[in-house]
């Protein structure tokens, strides 16, 4: 069955204009999007293509999930499981949590109230505020003490990223 929708795919795709192509190469590195784009290319058959996509990406592509971000935290980290949802306040629990976070908001469709309720924070703000943290780290290239080791926070995160792949 996938061989087949992979043809129809690639005959439908020689029908496509190039922005077109771009949204497809989008949507397969995030296929939240293909629910957002299904209506921009009606005409002349192109409306067939994107959920023929979708059932390639469904079969293909890895949907990464909440806990999934949680357990591949924990994992590079050797935290034990669970450890991120507790109330700690500790600097080697919140770090990774907000870590966390912010790869939930960038690999995941979840909202900062989903986000929040899974790691049992009070409110959503919890969520906005440990993004914005996370990207200012990013920003100016820091470095975060997380258990007796110090991370540079890019590296971290691409050896997290690299974990969900898996």
């Amino acid at each position: 069955m996938v061989n087949r929708l992979t043809s129809l795919d690639q005959t439908y795709h020689s029908r496509l204009r190039p922005e077109a192509e771009i949204e497809i190469e989008s949507s397969y590195r995030n296929p939240q999007r293909l629910s957002h784009s299904r209506s921009k290319h009606r005409s002349n058959g192109r409306a067939r293509l994107l959920p023929s996509v979708r059932v390639v990406l469904r079969h293909a592509v890895r949907v990464v999930t909440v806990a999934d971000v949680d357990a591949a935290v924990c994992g590079v980290l050797r935290l034990p499981a669970g450890t991120l949802q507790s109330k700690a306040r500790s600097w080697t629990v919140s770090h990774p949590r907000m870590i966390a976070i912010y790869l939930c908001r960038k690999h995941t469709a979840a909202t900062y109230g989903e986000i929040s309720k899974h790691f049992e924070a009070k409110t959503h703000r919890t969520a906005v505020a440990s993004e914005k943290k996370v990207r200012a780290w990013l920003a100016k290239d820091q470095s975060v003490a997380i258990g007796d080791q110090n991370w540079r926070v890019k590296e971290l995160i691409d050896r997290i990223e690299r974990e969900l792949q898996r």
